[in-house]
């Protein structure tokens, strides 16, 4: 079998050649421009890299709390129960939403902008309003709100991590730590309001279902003082001075009892001052407010989570990644280099041909 030549495709192969080898020999002649080039571009690269604002990280790693962080909250609960409050009006204690609580209020944006401004991160001060504009302070808070962040490992765990960017491996330790602060201060402060809050309803009711039964009961007195008075002149007119047995009275006065028996309840009646006397649930209802006045439910102090690794000192930046960057800026200027040779020799190759 002959092989069949091809003239045509041995001379484009020739042509590609040739053409490659001119490039590489103008690339050569020119290296030192090329090399010139990417040496401004990677000493620019340097000089981003060390000048720009670095970016580190603190991480801490929480769970949900334990025992020991919730104890004297949990205290507080039980004897509120213990004092016949419903514990459906409890469940926001229960460390599962002390917990959830402290992870949405950590990512709450207005949280974080209020921190920024009381720490000083933002400058909201008069001059600084005056020269830029609010918006121009609304983009600085969202790109720094966006350094603050908790987020789950998974959607299984309930351990979650805490993180905080900062200029220096120390500041976002600092700011972490006290960010953390800031927000567990802000749980207590609403727990114990809520609290506060259960505990005052509570005896608020009590104290209004007290006075209540007092009303009703001042009232029985009055109207069983009126039907004695009634019964002891109808037994005086009956002439029934003494008890009398098996009398068939379906009437709603006492004559049976005998004038002098109705004339001595009618005084114990009129003497009565103590509404707690005639009616025992009173004394159960005071009981119950006492035992909840003497509850102690203020500064009830508690920690929204336990720590599994608390804030650390990052080791290394976020931003800028150095070596990257110069590595980058480096091959950059040598292909802007390279090109920039092509292009000049590209035209004036076009200007000895024309």
């Amino acid at each position: 079998m002959t092989s069949v030549s091809h003239p045509e495709r041995e001379t484009l192969n020739a042509s590609v050649s040739l053409d490659l080898n001119a490039i590489i020999l103008v690339l050569w002649k020119n290296k030192i421009t090329i090399f010139l080039i990417t040496l401004v571009s990677c000493i620019l690269g340097v000089i981003y890299a060390y000048t720009a604002v670095q970016v580190w990280t603190s991480q801490a790693l929480i769970d949900q709390p334990a025992s020991k962080e919730i104890n004297h909250l949990r205290l507080v609960v039980n004897k509120l129960v213990n004092n016949n409050i419903e514990p459906k009006s409890l469940s926001s204690f229960e460390k599962e939403v002390i917990f959830k609580d402290f992870i949405k209020s950590f990512n709450s944006a207005d949280n974080k902008v209020n921190f920024l401004i009381s720490e000083g991160i933002v400058d909201t001060s008069q001059n600084l309003q005056q020269n830029d504009s609010a918006q121009n302070q609304k983009v600085q808070l969202k790109k720094l709100t966006k350094n603050i962040d908790a987020r789950a490992l998974d959607k299984l765990s309930d351990e979650v991590t805490l993180s905080f960017s900062g200029a220096t491996s120390g500041e976002a330790k600092l700011w972490l730590e006290k960010y953390i602060a800031f927000i567990q201060a802000k749980q207590v402060e609403a727990k114990n309001n809520e609290l506060y809050s259960i505990w005052q309803n509570r005896i608020k009711t009590l104290d209004a279902q007290y006075k209540s039964v007092v009303a009703d009961t001042l009232q029985r007195q009055k109207d069983e003082i009126i039907r004695t008075g009634y019964s002891l002149k109808i037994s005086k007119a009956a002439g029934l001075d003494k008890p009398v047995e098996n009398l068939n009275n379906r009437d709603v006065f006492y004559i049976e009892l005998g004038s002098k028996a109705l004339a001595e309840k009618l005084e114990v009646l009129r003497s009565m001052k103590d509404p707690e006397v005639m009616n025992p649930e009173l004394s159960s209802l005071r009981l119950q407010i006492n035992s909840l006045k003497s509850l102690d439910i203020k500064n009830v102090l508690f920690q929204s989570f336990s720590y599994l690794s608390s804030p650390d000192e990052p080791i290394s930046r976020d931003k800028p990644r150095r070596p990257l960057i110069i590595i980058l800026s480096t091959l950059l200027g040598g292909i802007f280099g390279a090109g920039l040779v092509l292009i000049r020799h590209s035209f004036k190759y076009r200007r000895q041909g024309i």
